[in-house]
């Protein structure tokens, strides 16, 4: 098959019911989610640092990307390009769809004269990954994500009570030294 069918253009609110069914896996649970995409769709056409890139492969909806140009990080002025939720329909994966996306954000990094492009992808997602590393994208870092409660459950369980003794185990006397360690 010939990769020259994939054509590439921003996303229209028509597209909404296709992204809702691609991106099913991040869109939010609601009673509409394909009204929440039209309603994304018309405020990324209003917004100059967002863009939502459409692939289509022989005139058949391919597959899509979010792009968003932010700061590297709150400490940097630089930006980048973050490539994000790059998808491809199942059955129209290996045509070159996937490729054409990731160059749909390089070009528009190039055009704006940013040097950095970001890619995210779920921690499971093994293919994505090994597709990203092919165009020379390298893990930056690690984001770990919790739920409110259970992180407070957690970061209070390792408190102590002012003014109670300490009980002896070999895991309390462990948790003391740690405390000390981390406020020294």
């Amino acid at each position: 098959m010939s990769r020259t069918a994939v054509l590439l253009r921003d996303a229209v609110v028509d597209d909404a019911e296709a992204l809702a069914t691609l991106w099913a896996d991040q869109v939010q649970r609601s009673m509409s989610p394909v009204d929440d995409l039209r309603l994304l769709i018309k405020q990324v056409a209003t917004v100059e640092s967002d863009r939502i890139v459409v692939a289509t492969f022989d005139g058949v909806f391919a597959g899509a990307v979010f792009l968003r140009v932010e700061q590297r990080s709150p400490l940097e002025q630089e930006l980048a390009v973050n490539v994000l939720f790059p998808s491809v329909v199942p059955a129209l994966r290996r045509h070159g769809v996937g490729r054409a996306l990731v160059d749909a954000g390089v070009q528009w990094a190039e055009t704006r004269g940013i040097t950095q492009i970001r890619a995210a992808s779920t921690s499971n997602s093994r293919l994505a990954h090994r597709f990203l590393a092919r165009f020379g994208l390298s893990p930056l870092a690690v984001q770990r994500v919790g739920a409110t409660h259970v992180v407070r459950a957690k970061v209070s369980a390792g408190r102590m009570p002012a003014g109670k003794p300490m009980p002896r185990s070999v895991g309390a006397v462990l948790a003391q030294r740690r405390r000390q360690r981390e406020g020294a």
